[in-house]
């Protein structure tokens, strides 16, 4: 596969500038511009961004009469914007383009557009949107300018629009359109092959698709319903592919030796417990066709689809894989995905083995019947804006349609699975909201096995394989939530009474724990994890094929952490610090002691709040979890 130079296209969306006309007597027109201060696209070799002149994002303009462009041309109502890049001597071409609304009323031959700089200095002649030229990396889209942006280059905009002055109308009518900024690498004035890169799109694959490409790839990230993902790719219909940047869980690729995908229990964990955790997804996701072909080897090129099916979500395939650089070559960091664990690709390698990835960044064949993570993939719909961040982790993009950040005295229950929050001062996770006894109460977790101890035996015995309250881990939870600050064991992790108080209990609550069938889940069957008997308890663990039990910290070897699922009636499963399950039987005669990653219920009247009277709550995010009251 060909690596992208600098000279091949690189679209990245820096900002959306949003532009509404009114028509009609004694009426208002205005110009509104979405403001995403900040907002850039970084690049290996640039970076560009947008600006507005005194922090003004609107223009108000008095009278919505249709005026002559002598008059237009001279308009005291106008917007400043500034485009500032920073490049390595390599020049960065970039585009301001505009797309009509869907439901506008005035004709598009009638609104008129006009760019100088800000001394008025014609940049533009004044044309209607009807003259514009296509867009050149934006089908539904038209040019209003395009040029190049060289190293510590700044270029200031002026943009004026008005109603033409033969447009009549006797009722209020508006024409809306959204304006873009794309930064763009060109592929045919520069002579820059030489230059190598790995922050790039790849050029169009047989199917028109662009992937992002390389190993340090680092503004790629978007935060999409309490999780976070990366860009894939651009596919050639517009719509935008995603993966999870971590394992939302664990599981085996099937409870038989098939590794045919549209069987498997992976495809039934994405669709029926992951998708339904996903915010307006009938929405803002669009249906793909997910090829599961067999690669008998490491692909080069893509294979003519055999196996595919359509719908909303999937698994990234070893093609996919490669195409962002990733190798089967040991120790080889091509590619952006890897994430320090195992997580199994939508491919079969033969009718026993499945590709998988490994926290190396290369991939292996794995059985069906091993247990490796999923990361899952879907397709934001065509034309969906992205921003809100400039795509960094710690600042990634958001996607419009999300559900909104949460604000003080909004009830935590009615958030998104996902979500951080800050509880106790440690760093939880919103596991979801369930149903039990007529209350809406949310799961949390632990995100870090340093919460509580890390060396801790499940039961007392090495047989000792039942959760409960009085023995073993069961016990060690229970008096972790009764302990004060007088506590030996606990005096550095006790729960206060403020955030005690907050914890739906067994007693009051009805909160009750399941490890499986009582001989254990007989297999790899995730749905059995969820039935067996009851056990009452306030405190517990996290279950096989439940989302987030095998969250990782980045970065960080973190060992093994213990689940509540019986494997059999002498094993318990654990997860590896590579994301994966595996049973105690891995250590003969021996009683394991391993880390504990406590998850438990809020009651449904705790609410997002301003816990430090600073007037932040948060936003949900890793990095700036919500704070809680009740």
């Amino acid at each position: 596969m060909k690596k992208l130079g600098n000279s091949q296209i690189k679209i990245l969306l820096v900002i959306a500038i949003v532009v509404t006309l009114i028509s009609g007597l004694s009426t208002t027109y205005a110009f509104f511009i979405y403001r995403n201060t900040g907002s850039n696209v970084s690049l290996e070799t640039g970076e560009i961004s947008i600006t507005f002149a005194n922090d003004k994002n609107y223009i108000d303009v008095d009278t919505s009469y249709p005026i002559s462009d002598e008059m237009g041309k001279v308009s005291p109502y106008y917007s400043d914007f500034t485009i500032d890049a920073i490049t390595n001597n390599v020049d960065i071409r970039y585009e301001i383009q505009i797309v009509p609304n869907s439901d506008n009323t005035i004709d598009s031959q009638y609104i008129k557009v006009y760019l100088t700089d800000q001394n008025d200095n014609p940049l533009t002649t004044v044309k209607t949107y009807d003259s514009l030229e296509e867009a050149d990396y934006n089908n539904d889209a038209k040019m209003v300018y395009s040029g190049y942006m060289t190293k510590s280059m700044s270029k200031n905009f002026r943009l004026r629009v008005w109603i033409d002055e033969n447009y009549i109308s006797d009722v209020a009518q508006d024409f809306g359109f959204t304006i873009y900024l794309y930064s763009v690498n060109d592929d045919v004035t520069l002579l820059v092959d030489e230059i190598e890169t790995t922050v790039a799109l790849t050029d169009p694959d047989a199917d028109g698709t662009r992937f992002v490409y390389g190993a340090n790839v680092d503004n790629n990230y978007v935060w999409y319903s309490g999780k976070l993902w990366r860009i894939v790719g651009l596919n050639n219909d517009g719509s935008i592919k995603l993966v999870t940047q971590n394992n939302m869980t664990s599981i085996s690729w099937n409870i038989t030796t098939s590794t045919n995908y549209s069987t498997s229990q992976v495809r039934s964990w994405l669709n029926n417990e992951f998708l339904p955790t996903l915010y307006n997804s009938d929405i803002m996701l669009t249906n793909h066709e997910w090829d599961y072909t067999t690669y008998e080897s490491f692909p080069t090129v893509k294979l003519t689809p055999q196996n595919t099916i359509n719908e909303k979500i999937g698994l990234l395939n070893i093609y996919e894989y490669m195409m962002t650089g990733g190798t089967n070559v040991s120790n080889t960091s091509a590619t952006f995905l890897g994430n320090l664990s195992r997580w199994f690709m939508l491919s079969p390698q033969s009718s026993k083995t499945i590709w998988s990835g490994q926290e190396n960044k290369l991939v292996l064949n794995s059985s069906p019947n091993e247990i490796y993570g999923i990361r899952p993939v879907v397709n934001l719909v065509a034309g969906i804006n992205l921003s809100g961040g400039n795509g960094t982790k710690t600042n990634p993009y958001t996607v419009e349609g999300d559900l909104i950040t949460g604000q003080e005295n909004d009830l935590l229950n009615n958030r998104i699975s996902g979500e951080y929050i800050n509880f106790n001062n440690v760093l939880y996770r919103v596991v979801g909201i369930e149903e039990i006894n007529d209350q809406k109460l949310t799961k949390i977790t632990a995100v870090n096995n340093d919460t509580l101890s890390t060396t801790i035996a499940f039961g007392n015995s090495y047989s000792d394989t039942t959760f409960n309250n009085d023995t073993g881990i069961g016990k060690y939870l229970n008096d972790w939530y009764n302990a004060d600050e007088a506590s030996e064991t606990y005096a550095s992790t006790y729960i206060t009474n403020t955030y005690r108080n907050m914890i739906a209990t067994a007693e009051d609550d009805g909160i009750v724990w399941y490890q499986g069938p009582d001989n254990g889940i007989g297999g790899t069957n995730y749905l059995l994890a969820e039935t067996g008997s009851a056990i009452s308890a306030t405190i517990g663990l996290g279950r096989y094929g439940e989302i987030f039990m095998t969250q990782i910290r980045d970065n960080n070897v973190i060992g093994v952490i213990w689940t509540i699922t019986k494997e059999n009636s002498t094993y318990v499963m654990m997860v590896e610090n590579i994301s994966w399950i595996k049973s105690s039987n891995y250590s003969i005669n021996t009683q394991e002691e391993h880390a504990v990653r406590p998850y438990f219920y809020l009651k449904s009247d705790v609410m997002i709040g301003d816990v430090d009277g600073d007037g932040n709550v948060g936003t949900g995010m890793p990095h700036d979890p919500y704070e809680i009251v009740q």
